[in-house]
């Protein structure tokens, strides 16, 4: 469901799906639960706090990515 919670025009809602956008999303968003679950903090302490952690975690290779 992360992935289909975006506000954007009718016009960008097109390229958004196309661009397998609303999939990124969710896969970020399931990426930052589980950083919140690991170092209990909330979705805003990730952003404060363990950024750096979720962006290395994505740059990962999907076989690779646990946190």
């Amino acid at each position: 469901m992360a992935g289909r919670n975006i506000s954007v025009s009718i016009t960008g809602h097109g390229p958004v799906r196309v661009m397998k956008t609303c999939g990124m999303m969710g896969e970020v968003v399931g990426k930052s639960a589980a950083i919140c679950i690991k170092e209990k903090t909330s979705p805003r302490g990730v952003y404060k706090t363990h950024l750096a952690k979720l962006q290395v975690l994505m740059k990962q290779p999907g076989s690779e990515r646990t946190s």
